[in-house]
């Protein structure tokens, strides 16, 4: 079945009105709120768009790899986010855990702020323990927590 062609018109008018209503947002960052995905999508949400422009203007370019050289993603549920959020800043924290490189302690901090977006205002919320605790529990399937 073809996709009907008179669908990229009205499509791109509709982002058209909606994009000048919010000028100051990215073009990614308009459709991940736009289409909000079950999973976060930061590699098009912080995109700028001269980056998006420049992609475009060489699209389709046969010698571009589909994805990012060297990228690792992760796929956690909002538990698991959450557990891992709090076992960082405890070791951020407390600097009990035993860094040997640099890099390491980097890589926690950096890994500390992506999640840390994804949480907002539970991370200020009274019943954050609450809230860990429930999620160490999902994450655990350890009901006697």
């Amino acid at each position: 079945m073809m996709r009907d062609p008179n669908r990229i018109d009205r499509i791109i008018e509709r982002l058209r009105e909606v994009w000048h209503a919010s000028p100051d947002m990215r073009l990614g960052q308009l459709l991940v709120n736009v289409i909000k995905p079950s999973q976060p999508c930061p590699q098009v949400f912080f995109v700028e768009d001269t980056i998006t422009e420049a992609k475009l203007t060489k699209y389709p370019d046969p010698n571009d790899s589909r994805y990012a050289e060297n990228e690792v993603t992760l796929n956690l549920t909002k538990a698991e986010a959450l557990v891992l959020f709090a076992f960082v800043m405890r070791f951020r924290d407390k600097e009990k855990l035993n860094i040997e490189h640099e890099a390491e302690a980097q890589i926690l901090w950096d890994v500390c702020a992506s999640l840390q977006q994804y949480f907002g205002a539970e991370l200020q919320d009274r019943l954050w323990l609450k809230l860990l605790n429930d999620a160490r529990v999902r994450v655990s399937g350890d009901k006697s927590e």
